[in-house]
């Protein structure tokens, strides 16, 4: 009796042991490793391709930059929509400004703004046609026009681009100061009716006549800008005319009060996250967002003048 005894206890303390091993090998780890938080980024670029009477202006062209403060741009370090020195009656040119946000959609916003006006001295040929003289006023800007529209990105103002995206047209004493909604929660905006979607090109063209413009667009096509005489009939074998881009330009008719005035324009364009401001317009306050959170603003002074002809 005592041997059975024993063996039972053998028997309970060899199941203890293998009972007592099983259940060391049981288990489960669960691990989340690399949380992170990281802030997304707004920066506002800009490129502008410029032509002037049908030609690439390489000192009013850049590539994309997102900082026009740096010093880097093609008019001695400026980066200038406008750079004309030395207009003559039936000058024309052709921008198309591209508009790029990295990484996050965004509402976007332009301003134009005349910072000067100017006489700036007189011939003698101006004072016979100026009457009466303003020494302080020059009147250049009644003779030079504009056109402003939503574009494709080939340099040329094309039919249904003239009939839903022009947005701005005329002289510039008429168009003046002038804010434009590229993209804003008001759905109006000339280049979105949503916000602008982040790493995405939007285009705005602009083309100007010193003397009579007229809108006269192309048909919807592919072209490479206005510098290919082959885009219009005018003038297909010779030099590239301002039907190539869309426009004509006259300036026939013209006398010489505008001689030597002188105009400097700012361009600013702004951009602001959409997300948590649903309800963003253009022209209205940032709200509780102070200067800093709008990451680029471009505001450059340009200039077109009109110089004596027989000065050269």
């Amino acid at each position: 009796m005592k041997k059975i005894i024993l063996s039972t206890s053998t028997l309970l303390a060899v199941i203890a042991i293998v009972v007592g091993a099983t259940t060391a090998f049981y288990g489960d780890v669960e691990t989340s490793s690399g949380n992170t938080l990281s802030a997304g980024a707004i920066d506002l670029g800009i490129d502008n391709e410029s032509y002037y009477n049908g030609l690439l202006n390489e000192g009013t062209s850049w590539e994309l930059a997102f900082d026009l403060d740096d010093n880097e741009g093609p008019a001695d370090g400026k980066y200038l929509f406008f750079n004309f020195l030395d207009l003559k009656p039936g000058d024309w040119g052709e921008d198309t400004i591209s508009v790029h946000v990295k990484d996050n959609d965004s509402w976007a916003c332009m301003a134009f703004d005349v910072t000067t006006d100017e006489d700036n001295g007189s011939t003698e040929p101006e004072l016979d046609d100026e009457d009466p003289y303003t020494a302080d006023d020059g009147e250049l800007d009644d003779f030079v026009n504009f056109v402003w529209w939503a574009d494709d990105g080939d340099n040329v103002l094309e039919d249904d681009e003239a009939e839903t995206g022009n947005f701005k047209e005329g002289a510039l004493s008429d168009i003046g100061d002038f804010s434009v909604t590229l993209a804003d929660s008001s759905g109006t905006g000339v280049l979105s009716s949503g916000p602008l979607e982040g790493s995405t090109d939007y285009y705005i063209g602009k083309a100007w006549c010193f003397g009579n413009l007229e809108v006269n667009p192309l048909e919807q096509g592919n072209y490479s800008g206005p510098n290919n005489p082959a885009n219009d009939e005018v003038n297909p074998s010779g030099s590239a005319t301002p039907e190539d881009g869309g426009i004509i330009c006259n300036g026939s008719g013209l006398d010489n009060r505008t001689q030597t005035d002188k105009i400097t324009a700012d361009v600013v364009f702004t951009a602001l996250q959409d997300r948590w401001n649903p309800n963003f317009k253009c022209g209205g306050e940032i709200g509780c967002l102070d200067k800093a959170d709008v990451m680029l603003v471009l505001d450059r002074s340009g200039s077109i003048s009109n110089t004596d002809p027989d000065g050269g």
